[in-house]
């Protein structure tokens, strides 16, 4: 039996449909997990998605020292992480017993400001985050032949597809293990990524995991800092992130020049650097205003002729003097003079008789 693990539940089962041999793949449950069994060349098939990450980083609960070791942490099953902790910061013993000192080392994870430091240099560990996924991918992974990690083609797929191979060789470590690479599930993107394995790209699920550790690093230091800070008396509870927490600066500008000499598009386009030009703090002069709007009853005598060009925006000096006089009159419609004499007949026909 072939295993196929998809990065999700939706593109398990579209996975399915495409490479089954003749009719629609069979639904099944392992567990309380949807897997679909199918079959391929007459081989038997069985894919099931992970609903993304099934590993979440942490840091462990404290860093301790040892003067042979220096600076380490331990997982729950007993394993060294060695931790990158610098020689400026404090060592044990320690003169205070009051947390988060420890008599061999430092508690970073209880929310205190002296453990910061060291939260920053502390080793990740990874634990479970889909517990039930990994229990259904253990038990395929005992009975399949060949597993093909077929998760999206970016770096988080290959990190999610990266996690899910680990857990595979915990109980299989000599499983043949290939990697299929598609941008689409559509049937020829799909056929051509299976008939084509590869394998993973451990570089690129590397690059994805750092990210995943800045992001653990940066927000779970400033996070912490931001919130005793609030319990200090300096505001509200805040958080902060690699993604959410830069401030951009940014601006808008516009050439009215570069548009047509058209009076129709030249009004326009004054009339987008306007509100453009009066976004600064600066302070600007008013406006004068210049035309009043047409009552609604009086908008239909306008239609289909252009609006007149706007006048030039007015200087400082040239807006103050235009505050003191009234406003211009209500613009009105310019009635046709009657013709005097009747109409002469069209050239093109005879007058009639």
């Amino acid at each position: 039996m072939k295993l196929v693990v998809a990065e999700k539940n939706i593109a398990a089962q579209k996975i399915a449909q495409l490479l089954a041999d003749a009719g629609a793949p069979k639904n099944d449950k392992v567990y309380n997990t949807q897997v679909y069994r199918f079959k391929v060349d007459g081989e038997d098939w069985v894919s099931m998605g992970l609903a993304g990450h099934i590993l979440a980083p942490d840091f462990p609960d404290e860093i301790l020292f040892d003067k042979k070791m220096g600076w380490y942490s331990l997982t729950e099953d007993g394993e060294v992480l060695p931790a990158g902790v610098p020689d400026g910061l404090a060592r044990p013993p320690y003169d205070t017993k009051r947390k988060p000192f420890l008599a061999n080392g430092i508690n970073i994870k209880g929310w205190k400001v002296e453990s910061l430091p060291y939260l920053t240099w502390s080793p990740i560990i990874k634990n479970p985050a889909e517990k039930e996924i990994i229990r259904v991918l253990k038990n395929l992974a005992k009975k399949a032949d060949e597993v093909i990690i077929a998760t999206d083609f970016d770096r988080e797929g290959e990190l999610i597809g990266s996690d899910a191979l680990n857990m595979i060789r915990e109980v299989a470590p000599e499983l043949p293990a290939r990697r299929a690479r598609y941008s689409a599930l559509i049937k020829g993107e799909v056929t051509e990524a299976f008939a084509n394995l590869v394998e993973l790209d451990q570089d690129l699920a590397d690059a994805g995991e750092s990210r995943q550790y800045i992001d653990l690093i940066w927000g779970a230091v400033l996070t912490r800092y931001l919130t005793l800070a609030k319990f200090g008396g300096f505001g509200n509870v805040r958080s902060a992130g690699r993604v959410q927490t830069p401030t951009l600066a940014w601006w808008s500008s516009a050439n009215a020049s570069a548009w047509p000499s058209c009076p129709r598009i030249t009004g326009r386009s004054e009339g987008l650097a306007r509100p453009l030009a009066r976004s600064s703090r600066s302070p600007t002069p008013r406006r004068a205003s210049r035309t009043r709007r047409l009552p609604r009853r009086r908008t239909h005598m306008l239609r289909g002729r252009p609006p007149a060009p706007s006048p030039p925006w007015p200087s400082a000096a040239a807006s103050n003097s235009l505050r003191c006089r009234s406003t211009p009159p209500r613009c009105r419609r310019q009635r046709r003079p009657r013709a005097s004499a009747p109409r002469a007949p069209c050239a093109s026909r005879s007058p009639s008789t």
